[in-house]
């Protein structure tokens, strides 16, 4: 007959009951796991320019020759202005994506119109941007136009510029507009296409 040791049995006896202790009488859970955004690639800001103050009897030659012309009788040349360029948008686009910004105003062929303090029209102004991210640019910004094109960086990329007198042949007049006293303004819709 064999003989056993008796503590060593015990022990494992032990051993074997403490293991089980060890098992999990229940299970709690809780939810985790993980969460991000993919946004659509681009955001716009358009931006209301205040280009300054003018003194009531000047006339709209006053602000073509600080704020710039695209004269229609002059086939369409256009004269930069005296006064600095403003932000006009603010595009943010992820890096490497092409996007085309336009500014749709409510005149013809897009183009800004601005009224008078009565509220009746007063003059065309067509956007035009001047530098991008203090880079020199000549960009049209109205609907019918080209846009200013460029490619995201992945942060602000900022559009300055004018609002430039618009004339079409024949429309010259305008210029001898007289500006009465109150506000002047325009509106229109920052597009961004990408």
């Amino acid at each position: 007959m064999k003989k056993f040791n008796l503590g060593k049995l015990a022990a494992l006896a032990l051993l074997a009951a403490g293991a089980a202790g060890f098992a999990h009488a229940a299970t709690v859970t809780s939810p985790g796991g993980v969460s991000f955004n993919v946004t659509g690639g681009c955001t716009v800001l358009g931006n209301v320019l205040n280009v300054g103050n003018y003194t009531a009897g000047q006339t709209v030659e006053t602000y073509a020759a600080r704020q710039g012309r695209v004269n229609g009788d002059a086939g369409y040349a256009y004269t930069a202005g005296t006064d600095a360029p403003g932000k006009l948008a603010t595009v943010n686009c992820g890096v490497g994506t092409a996007w085309t910004l336009r500014l749709d105003g409510a005149g013809f062929q897009g183009n800004t119109n601005v009224t008078d303090p009565g509220g009746a029209f007063a003059f065309q102004t067509n956007p035009r941007s001047a530098f991008l991210d203090g880079v020199a640019r000549q960009d049209g910004l109205r609907t019918d136009s080209a846009g200013l094109g460029s490619t995201g960086t992945g942060v602000d990329q900022i559009v300055t510029g004018h609002y430039n007198v618009f004339t079409y042949p024949g429309q010259g007049a305008v210029y001898g507009v007289i500006l009465r006293a109150g506000n002047y303004s325009g509106s229109n819709t920052a597009r961004l296409d990408f």
